[in-house]
């Protein structure tokens, strides 16, 4: 027994106690991945959030919560989607968007999808 504790000692003396310090943290982002997404600076009031509840539409603009008809600064929100904010003021309209640099393509309502049916086996004439 006196055997086991002291070669137990001797591995934990052995041991350097600062090697978990050395360990990068797994967790943390690339480096520079902070600046890639983060917004420009002075390019204006930048859109946090948009809350959506029903008929109720909220967002967080430069940490400031604000509803249609909300003023902000010399700008009046007029519109809140579900992916951005209309500001319309003394220079014009300007639109917030939650997520900029991603790109909404819209479906053309007119155009449907193609859909693949299936032949019954029977009416196929490749098939024996």
């Amino acid at each position: 027994m006196a055997v086991r504790l002291i070669a137990y000692a001797a591995c934990l003396l052995a041991t350097p106690l600062g090697a978990a310090e050395t360990l990068p943290d797994p967790t943390r982002p690339p480096p520079g991945i902070d600046t890639v997404l983060a917004a420009p600076v002075g390019s204006g009031p930048a859109l946090q959030a948009i809350r959506i509840e029903g008929r109720q539409r909220s967002a967080v603009i430069g940490g400031e919560t604000v509803r249609v008809g909300s003023r902000l600064g010399e700008q009046r929100v007029t519109r809140i989607d579900h992916d951005q904010v209309v500001l319309v003021g003394p220079a014009g309209t300007q639109t917030l968007k939650l997520f900029p640099q991603v790109e909404i393509k819209r479906r053309d309502p007119r155009v449907q999808a193609p859909r693949h049916v299936a032949e019954p086996k029977a009416a196929r004439k490749d098939l024996p």
